[in-house]
This record gives structure tokens, C-alpha cells and sequence, in this order.
């Protein structure tokens, strides 16, 4: 301190001594804060497109059950198996072989209807093995008998559903067999 002159002022002389590190801190820890909450937005939004596709997902299975339940009904209502002779829609005779994975099979199929999803589910039914040991392959061969029948048509129903968005599908198949 000094005192200047009689007038009892005191003056104080302080050293700056400062060098700016709270500034460079400060904008290094609002970095890291700005990296942290990038981190998490994308993180949020990757979440987000997952639990959509989630979704999507399980509407297109519920759709495909549908179709799978509803082609069940078509081979239960089929009075004979010369529908299956390659000219109906849908009905593929012993001898074909479909390609589920091609659309031009789903351009010739029949169709179930399912409300939540973009396109109407879509089923097609293929004629395995008609008649006396038809089942015996698939271990169905004893289905026939409680109604005293021993007869049995089998067939393969595949499906196809659609989610929310045309362009995600589930395919489910199943073994049906029939009392002729």
C-alpha cells in the first residue's frame, strides 16, 4: 500500500496476474458437453429407427399369421385335389416348385387381408403328396384316423406379409394336411 501525500488516501496496486486459463477451461469443458449431447442425439436417433423397423417387423409376422390362417380355411374348403392341376391362382400342383423369394410367385397368389399393413397379405398353397401315405414323410401319416379315414392330402402353405412400409416382408411356412 501506499499513502499519497496527507489526504490519508490509501492506495492498493495489484499485479494482474491472470492468464486466461478459466476462458480456454470453460471452452473445453462446453466441448466436451457439445460432443456428449451429439453423442446422445445420434444415439437417440438410431434407437428410434430400430424400434421402427421392430415394429415393423411384427406387423408384417402378424400379417403373414393371417395369410397362413387364412389359406388354411381355402385348403379345409377344396373339394378336390384336381384344383391343383397349375392353372388356378395360387395352387401349385406336386410337381412345381415355386420361388417364395420371387415376386412374379406373389403377382400369382391369393390374398388374405390384414388392415395394419401396407399391402394385403399374400398365400400361396402347393399340393405335397395326395392320397394313402401322404403325411408319412412329415410324420403326419396317423392324422387321418380319428375320423376313420387313412387318407390324407398334405399340403405346403407358404405366406408372405407386409409391414407398415412395402418394403419389409416376413415369410412363414407351414404343413397342412387334410382328410380326403
Amino acid at each position: 500500500m501506499k499513502r499519497t501525500g496527507n489526504t490519508g488516501i490509501v492506495k492498493r496496486c495489484f499485479r494482474h496476474t491472470q492468464t486466461g486459463s478459466v476462458l480456454i477451461i470453460s471452452l473445453l469443458i462446453l466441448l466436451v458437453m457439445t460432443l456428449i449431447s451429439v453423442t446422445a442425439m445420434k444415439t437417440s436417433t438410431v434407437e428410434e429407427k430400430m424400434s421402427g423397423n421392430v415394429r415393423d417387423r411384427n406387423i408384417a409376422f402378424q400379417a403373414a399369421e393371417a395369410a397362413l390362417r387364412d389359406a388354411e380355411i381355402y385348403a379345409g374348403s377344396i373339394a378336390s385335389v384336381t384344383a391343383f392341376n397349375g392353372d388356378q391362382t395360387g395352387l401349385y400342383p406336386t410337381d412345381a416348385d415355386p420361388d417364395p423369394f420371387d415376386d412374379s410367385t406373389w403377382a400369382n397368389s391369393l390374398a388374405g387381408s390384414y388392415s395394419d399393413a401396407a399391402d394385403d397379405p399374400k398365400y400361396i398353397i402347393e399340393l405335397v403328396a395326395e392320397g394313402e401315405g401322404a403325411g408319412d414323410e412329415l410324420n403326419i401319416g396317423n392324422y387321418g384316423e380319428s375320423s376313420g379315414s387313412s387318407s390324407v392330402n398334405t399340403f405346403r402353405i407358404t405366406a408372405r406379409g407386409t409391414g407398415k412400409s412395402s418394403t419389409s416382408y416376413v415369410y412363414l411356412q407351414e404343413y397342412y394336411g387334410r382328410d380326403m
